[in-house]
């Protein structure tokens, strides 16, 4: 069993409000074998030139040498336009869409740049998953979603064996100046909470 952080009684006494990922964290804590670590809720908000800026990330997934894999987990309605695929959200009568990959590759860079405060010169590497479990991809995949990077509700393997299968593609962590795993640990530990999506936080906040 994947170790969970926070630890998975800490979020079953704390108050869920999404079921879809909470379901989700079980599932891999149960499925992926002990010596992968998953850190949940990842998020940071700080302050630039008076602007708040948030942002979150799902899961992400890490392996014994520091090797990351971050999941974008979409529950809400998707759209494919043009070639990319936007999250649909219905909220008091209004309709707002964002462009999944958009967000995806914002997150990680905003991700990146909150360890190099953490830890200057240090590098990270970080790989990523959308899973979309209530939506079925058909036809020409959505431009910026690599083959073998996403997991529909056609895929017939779990998250977690498509985790395991990318990890066993490379074990190590690649690039210069590589941060180690336990630098890794403490800066993930630090960013992971069961606390309320950070987006959620203000209507006009501005997301990294």
């Amino acid at each position: 069993m994947a170790r969970a952080y926070p630890s998975i009684d800490s979020v079953e006494s704390a108050e869920v409000r999404h079921r879809d990922e909470w379901h989700t964290l079980l599932e891999l804590a149960q499925s992926l074998p002990d010596e992968y670590s998953i850190y949940h809720g990842i998020h940071w908000a700080r302050i630039h030139e008076s602007v708040a800026l948030y942002g979150e990330i799902d899961f992400i997934i890490a392996n014994r040498y520091g090797r990351l894999i971050a999941i974008e987990h979409k529950a809400a309605e998707l759209e494919s336009d043009d070639g990319r695929l936007f999250a649909v959200y219905r909220r008091k009568g209004q309709t707002q869409r964002k462009d999944v990959q958009a967000q995806i590759t914002r997150n990680l860079s905003a991700l990146r740049s909150e360890f190099d405060r953490r830890f200057p010169g240090r590098h990270m590497d970080v790989d990523h998953i959308l899973y979309i479990p209530r939506t079925r991809l058909a036809g020409v995949r959505p431009m910026g979603l690599a083959e073998g990077r996403v997991v529909d509700a056609l895929e017939t393997r779990s998250l977690a064996q498509v985790l395991i299968a990318t990890f066993d593609e490379r074990m190590q962590p690649s690039g210069e100046r590589l941060a180690d795993p336990l630098e890794v640990h403490e800066f993930l530990s630090q960013k992971a909470s069961i606390a309320p999506e950070v987006g959620l936080i203000g209507e006009h906040a501005s997301a990294l």
